[in-house]
């Protein structure tokens, strides 16, 4: 079961997605990031506005034997879904088939796959045991209130630790 979101995770979900989409807004398309927000996370643009290949509540699901790394909006069966981002409710998500593994607090494409994931304050059960046999992931923990903590001027070398799940 899926454990509901405090107010700070949301808002630090809300403050992280932005920012992280400015960042690669910054890069352009088909550029690299290297995130001077949560080093050492790196990625390649490769969509354009208003997303940026950053999502948040991202579901990660089986299908069969394997993984689904692929990119919702890049799903064969996803034609006609419900929300902008071509991410699947969890109806459609059932009608499709799939079993849902975990939801990443945000997900960052990279080439055409699903490579960072961000998970805000800890790493819930199910997706350790979903980890431990998938490591097609990078994986980190981001402190809701570390970003909910950050100054409202930037300044230079601007950076929120982050723990590395292994």
């Amino acid at each position: 079961m899926l454990k509901p979101k405090t107010y700070a995770q949301k808002y630090a979900q809300e403050l992280l997605v932005k920012w992280l989409r400015n960042e690669a807004e910054s890069a352009g398309d088909d550029s690299y990031v290297e995130s001077s927000l949560l080093p050492p996370i790196t990625w390649r643009v490769n969509r354009g506005e208003p997303f940026w290949g950053i999502f948040p509540d991202y579901p990660i699901t089986t299908e069969g034997d394997g993984c689904n790394g692929v990119v919702w909006d890049e799903y064969r069966s996803n034609n006609q879904l419900t929300r902008l981002d071509g991410i699947p409710s969890l109806k459609e998500l059932w009608e499709f088939g799939l079993k849902l593994e975990t939801v990443f607090d945000i997900a960052i494409q990279h080439k055409g796959h699903i490579k960072n994931a961000i998970f805000l304050d800890e790493v819930p059960e199910h997706a350790k045991k979903f980890f431990k046999s998938n490591s097609n992931f990078e994986v980190v923990i981001v402190k809701s209130n570390d970003v909910l903590n950050q100054p409202l001027t930037p300044w230079e070398n601007n950076s929120i630790p982050i723990e590395v799940f292994k």
